[in-house]
């Protein structure tokens, strides 16, 4: 929905503000609730929770062959992650599935929540809180707290799939800590 004056120098759009010269109105969300029906929405947003949730087993698996069925198997894809940047499935593949998830830890439990769907066009991003738990090799538990955003494209096939990954730690909120 477009809030403010036309007329004024910026106009604000939903969590978008852009001068009158970039004004992109297929970007609007009216627009996008145009082109994409409610019925539709819901069943682009079931689907990318579906994906989440073979994600999730994925990485409790540190199944690769699993975690192919949904990421884009392109060296465009990434993944950004405390331990490091992945360009390419098969980075994603060999450093962080194998070698992080598979070569580091014995056991894994990854708990998702607070999942938020957003649909624009024929990109979605979705953002998550998750909890992890983990035994390291040496029998060592580990947990940790994060957040995620992922960013899912149609491939050749017209199915939906993971072409970028972020995920970080829960934010600092101490003194002097963060910025």
């Amino acid at each position: 929905m477009v809030t403010g004056n036309p007329a004024s120098e910026t106009e604000s759009y939903t969590r978008l503000t852009l001068k009158p010269m970039q004004k992109i109105p297929e970007y609007r969300n009216e627009a996008i609730h145009m082109i994409i029906p409610n019925e539709d929405r819901k069943s682009i947003e079931a689907e990318i929770r579906e994906i989440i949730a073979i994600y999730v087993q994925a990485i409790d698996e540190a199944n690769t062959a699993l975690a192919a069925k949904i990421w884009l198997d392109s060296p465009e894809v990434s993944f950004v992650h405390p331990r490091g940047h992945e360009h390419g499935w098969k980075e994603i593949k060999e450093n962080f599935f194998e070698g992080l998830m598979g070569s580091r830890f014995s056991k894994r439990k990854l708990t998702v929540y607070d999942i938020s769907v957003k649909i624009f066009g024929e990109t979605v991003s979705a953002e998550f809180y998750w909890d992890f738990d983990a035994v390291f090799t040496d029998g060592t538990p580990k947990q940790t707290a994060g957040r995620e955003t992922q960013v899912f494209a149609r491939n050749e096939n017209s199915e939906w799939v993971l072409v970028h990954v972020h995920y970080s730690n829960m934010p600092v909120t101490g003194e002097r800590e963060g910025f």
